[in-house]
């Protein structure tokens, strides 16, 4: 006697159907594994730039020399002595524009400090000015309310518009 070998079409379409039920639930996992690890990137940069700006306002006090910089995108403290090398990204539209990473572009606007996620999804802000709402904390703020991507990266607490670490 013959016997067959192969599988029903009713098989493959079950198998199908178990990998995109599958996929569904691990492809929002993963993109928020991907932004979680993105966010490392600009995580110390912001606390080693912050930390940099309070030695200033410990030196000079909290002066403009703290809160201005180089336009030419060297360096976001120019007369804090605080360096910060990198190409700076040329659409920058903050007085002080720092590097840009494949992430995300840094610059400074008064006295926050800011790591601007490409794509305008979020951006980070921190300053060591005291009396401001993210003063010794990294905030997060959505650009693209379709998504909350501050929650998708971790920030939990909501003072007003922006998220804080928890």
């Amino acid at each position: 006697m013959y016997k067959k070998q192969g599988f029903t079409l009713i098989e493959l379409l079950v198998v199908v159907l178990i990998i995109g039920i599958l996929s569904s639930v691990a492809v929002p996992q993963y993109t928020k594994a991907v932004e979680k690890s993105r966010v490392a990137e600009a995580l110390p940069m912001l606390k080693t730039l912050r930390e940099q700006q309070a030695l200033c306002f410990l030196s000079h006090g909290e002066v403009p020399e703290c809160m201005q910089g180089n336009e030419d995108g060297d360096n976001l403290f120019s007369m804090a002595d605080i360096t910060l090398h990198g190409e700076t990204d040329p659409d920058c539209g903050d007085p002080v524009c720092g590097p840009a990473s494949k992430n995300f572009v840094y610059a400074l606007d008064g006295q926050y400090i800011y790591a601007n996620r490409r794509g305008d999804k979020y951006f980070l802000e921190t300053t060591a000015l005291s009396g401001s709402d993210c003063f010794n904390k990294i905030c997060c703020s959505n650009i693209d309310d379709s998504t909350n991507w501050c929650k998708i990266i971790g920030f939990t607490k909501q003072e007003g518009y922006l998220y804080l670490q928890p």
